[in-house]
């Protein structure tokens, strides 16, 4: 019979493999030698006299029983940690590990200042910052705080917003002396563009004027299209062409004259951030966090 510590233990390794898929990925994650997760679900298995996962290759899928075993596993892990929340809450101290996920280009521009500022201000929260380009699972407890960018469409969570994101057009003057500098947004159409991939709608600039309320639609084109907004970034400097960027983002870039502004006055509509959390797990860590983000809610 195992210890109970260390069947806990096994638990938490066998709800990482079975939200990672595979014991490659889950050992990266887990941050344990795949020979090791190997041996400790064998040892779960043994103790259960289970089959949990059934195994092809490289990759784990849950046998029926697996699933079942999932199901009870997660909701015991979920109670253990709001049974450490609420002990934390009653000793009145903010402190162990606060898990956080977040866009890689919104985390290294708008959130690292804070970031940085939070961890002077609360020197016993350790932080795990999470840049993956996969959304880390709030509600399966993979992560304590998400932040998204855009509408929220998970109704079982907790919602904060933190703050408006404001993006504007920009060029690189060698760009602009060569090409010219657009008067109108419908002459973007002429122009290089540097676009985003996977955009919807499909290399369509939906923008608005800030004083007179118009809306103007038009198609963009360009030689470059990337999913990464540093590159978008680093591509305009460059002189490849327009390129819709956060303005928080082109302020160094702007004042070095690298990057000027193009049709000022015109925007695409501003993305709302927001720190999503768990309904239940609400360590003091993570109530400071949220808190902290709201009231230096960014663009507002």
């Amino acid at each position: 019979m195992l210890k109970d510590a260390e069947l806990l233990k096994d638990v938490a390794l066998f709800v990482g493999l079975a939200r990672a898929g595979s014991f490659t990925r889950a050992a990266e994650q887990l941050q344990v030698p795949v020979s090791t997760l190997s041996r400790r679900i064998q040892r779960l298995e043994q103790g259960l006299d289970l089959v949990l996962f059934a195994r092809a290759g490289r990759h784990t899928s849950l046998t029926e029983s697996g699933q079942r075993y999932l199901e009870r596993a997660e909701k015991l892990l979920a109670e253990l940690r709001l049974a450490q929340a609420d002990f934390e809450d009653m000793r009145g101290q903010a402190s162990g590990l606060l898990r956080i996920s977040m866009p890689v280009d919104y985390g290294l521009g708008a959130m690292l200042p804070l970031v940085q500022e939070f961890a002077r201000l609360h020197p016993d929260i350790e932080m795990h910052l999470d840049l993956s380009p996969t959304p880390a699972d709030v509600a399966a407890g993979d992560v304590d705080v998400a932040l998204r960018l855009g509408p929220v469409q998970q109704p079982n969570l907790i919602s904060r917003h933190i703050g408006t994101l404001r993006r504007s057009l920009y060029a690189a003057p060698a760009y602009l002396a060569e090409r010219g500098t657009p008067a109108h947004p419908l002459e973007l159409a002429r122009h290089s563009c540097v676009r985003v991939l996977n955009q919807d709608p499909p290399n369509l600039w939906e923008l608005l004027h800030s004083a007179s309320g118009e809306h103007v639609t038009v198609r963009v084109k360009g030689q470059c299209a990337t999913n990464n907004m540093s590159m978008l970034l680093h591509l305009a400097v460059a002189g490849q062409g327009v390129a819709l960027l956060p303005d928080h983002l082109c302020e160094v870039w702007t004042q070095g004259q690298q990057l000027q502004p193009v049709l000022p006055h015109w925007h695409p509509q501003d993305m709302e951030a927001h720190a999503l959390t768990n309904s239940r797990l609400q360590p003091k860590r993570v109530k400071l966090f949220v808190n902290f983000l709201v009231a230096h809610a960014l663009g507002t």
